[in-house]
């Protein structure tokens, strides 16, 4: 069983921590590797927690609809699998609601610092840089200042399964579309980030 992975980021859903092309090493170990061709995991050193940035696995189904062919894999185990890589915003049991592009976990809402500035997107929209502290993790974030995103009404995680959110949160697929995922789902948190050259940045 591979303990670290190197993964590849191909979107734009976690400007600014992660950018398009940005390579990833993965710690498949910390929350327990799942041993091939197996439902079973090996021990893992501690539970994911919140702001965690995590490689997890989705099912891409067809059914015409870019906005739904995404659902978490154990709904979909004949599915074509896909790895993503989204923030940990919402823990078992927690009460998730997103509405005006403010995040609110447990009815608090999740504190966000406006910084100075515009960050242009790969396609040269400027959005909104922020820095956001989710519980003890303090990470960047962006709003598009043009669009609210997707509204989401109050939900509760489901036992065993996390609420992932991009930190490019006007443009991201996330569990605001697909909802929360799985802990069989995730592959590894990713801590470290290796390329482009000079980029040896931890998350």
């Amino acid at each position: 069983v591979m303990i670290v992975e190197p993964f590849r980021f191909p979107s734009g859903s976690m400007f600014p921590t992660l950018l398009i092309g940005d390579h990833l090493f993965v710690n498949k170990f910390l929350y327990g590797a799942k041993i091939p061709f197996t439902d079973y995991r090996l021990p893992g050193l501690r539970e994911p927690e919140r702001g965690d940035v995590v490689v997890f696995e989705v099912a891409r189904v067809s059914n015409g609809n870019p906005n739904l062919n995404i659902v978490p894999a154990d709904r979909r185990p004949d599915a074509s699998r896909e790895d993503f890589v989204k923030r940990i915003v919402g823990m078992p049991g927690d009460r998730i609601e997103v509405r005006d592009n403010k995040l609110y976990v447990n009815h608090e809402r999740v504190e966000k610092v406006r910084l100075e500035g515009a960050f242009i997107d790969d396609e040269g929209a400027a959005l909104d840089p922020y820095s956001e502290i989710l519980g003890d993790c303090v990470h960047g974030a962006l709003d598009d200042p043009h669009k609210l995103g997707l509204m989401r009404t109050p939900f509760v995680v489901e036992p065993d399964r996390y609420f992932m959110m991009g930190d490019n949160r006007s443009n991201s697929r996330d569990s605001r579309f697909f909802g929360p995922v799985p802990i069989e789902s995730i592959i590894g948190r990713a801590f470290v980030r290796v390329w482009p050259l000079g980029a040896l940045d931890r998350l």
